[in-house]
């Protein structure tokens, strides 16, 4: 098949695909979040009258699945992508809106609230800022941001052509840093450490990989690739990943995915949360954990607290979706169509 008739068939697949399965591993990679935070890390967190009955720790894996999921949406939006702007008002349009939205909410859930932190909190940038986050999970936005800035830079310089080969060296550098680090206490300086997301771009990469695989075929280097991205999981940072056994599970979902085999996944349940997973994972910690904190000194039911706790935080972040985050994108996309 010659490049020009691919090309026309991977155009028309992206149209008409919605990729509904990425929707729903969003959503139950934020449910999952959501019940790590109320369950283990508020148990680790706080002096409890009552404890959690069950801790949920494997949730705090939807961080790296939500990674995955970034880096084959990301490059396949770069790959549909005409103009640089293009993808910037795309990104901010996803991005900002509602995350300024539950800022201003912050303001009365968390008191004090330093004005000089709520201004640099509103950049989305704390990591580079030296900023305490006024909810600590995002420190993912950080990330995430790095990782389109990242792939901006290379769709601006013309080399994302060459991401597979990239993409390797990249994993040799993240090891040769941790190795580094370990053995000779050399370590790269923190500003280069977060741009380069040297303890996270093997998931970005992995999820770059199905990408590759759907769209254009599998191959053995692409497979050693995710081999060597898996490898490179366990080389570094290991307190901040999951089992050896979630990563592979990862691998497996996403294997399934690229061969069509998700379809049962794509139900109104699963779906209704991946369409509010964003505005759900930007909400939900500090208005759960103020609720399940309030419940606790009144020695309520944990089950009845975490009911109360999650279908807030389900709700407020449903309400955002519906008038925040969706008109807002909807407005700042059409009127840059129309310039």
């Amino acid at each position: 098949m010659d490049k020009s008739k691919k090309g026309l068939l991977l155009s028309i697949s992206l149209k008409h695909h919605r990729l509904k399965e990425l929707d729903a591993l969003r959503g139950i990679a934020a449910l999952g979040v959501v019940l790590f935070h109320y369950t283990s890390w508020f148990n680790n967190k706080f002096t409890l009258n009552i404890h959690p009955p069950f801790l949920f720790w494997l949730g705090y894996c939807g961080v790296h699945l939500f990674f995955m999921i970034s880096g084959f949406v990301i490059f396949m939006t770069l790959e549909k992508t005409k103009k640089p702007l293009d993808f910037v008002v795309s990104r901010f349009s996803r991005l900002y809106p509602a995350y300024w939205a539950v800022l201003l909410i912050n303001l009365m859930l968390v008191n004090p609230i330093d004005p000089k932190q709520f201004l640099l909190n509103s950049t989305m940038i704390t990591a580079w800022l030296n900023t305490k986050n006024i909810v600590p999970a995002f420190w993912t936005l950080n990330v995430e941001l790095a990782f389109y800035i990242f792939m901006f830079t290379l769709f601006v310089t013309k080399t994302l052509k060459h991401i597979e080969a990239m993409g390797v060296l990249w994993l040799i550098l993240m090891i040769l840093n941790e190795r580094l680090g370990t053995l000779f206490h050399i370590h790269i300086p923190w500003l280069i450490d977060k741009s380069l997301l040297l303890t996270y771009g093997n998931l970005f990469f992995a999820g770059i990989l199905f990408y590759k695989i759907k769209f254009e075929g599998n191959s053995v280097q692409r497979n050693m690739c995710l081999v060597l991205c898996w490898l490179t999981q366990f080389l570094v940072a290991r307190e901040y990943y999951p089992s050896p056994e979630m990563l592979a599970l990862f691998f497996f979902i996403f294997y399934l995915f690229c061969y069509e085999k998700l379809g049962f996944l794509t139900n109104k349940f699963f779906l209704f949360f991946g369409s509010i997973s964003y505005s759900l994972y930007l909400i939900h910690q500090n208005l759960g954990i103020k609720l399940l904190l309030f419940f606790d000194a009144q020695k309520t039911n944990f089950y009845l607290s975490l009911f109360i706790a999650m279908g807030s935080s389900i709700l407020l972040a449903f309400l955002i979706t519906i008038l925040i985050e969706q008109p807002a994108l909807k407005f700042i996309r059409t009127n840059y169509n129309r310039k």
